[in-house]
């Protein structure tokens, strides 16, 4: 229940303000839990965000951490994570 309340914000805010401007404490207070609690669930953001893709795709693909990594290998990445979220629905 605790890590789908922080899936949940994430989605939301990534939405609003995009992966890059997203930070750890914003998902907390979305969620109405710890930041301390995020990291019992999560290593990272990226982390979180990988999380979500896996969800929404089924299966990990192995460009997704390099799209969060280098922003070249996959535009818009730095600044909503839809690029990434683009490339793995087109099967890259």
């Amino acid at each position: 229940m605790v890590r789908q309340q922080f899936m949940a914000a994430a989605a939301e805010l990534i939405h609003v303000e995009g992966f890059q401007a997203l930070r750890v404490e914003e998902i907390a207070e979305r969620a109405g839990l710890s930041i301390g609690s995020f990291y019992l669930y999560f290593e990272s953001k990226e982390d979180l965000f990988v999380t979500l893709v896996i969800r929404l795709h089924g299966t990990p693909q192995a460009s997704t951490r390099q799209c969060l990594q280098d922003r070249r290998h996959c535009p818009g990445a730095h600044r909503t994570g839809v690029g990434c979220l683009s490339r793995l629905r087109q099967g890259d």
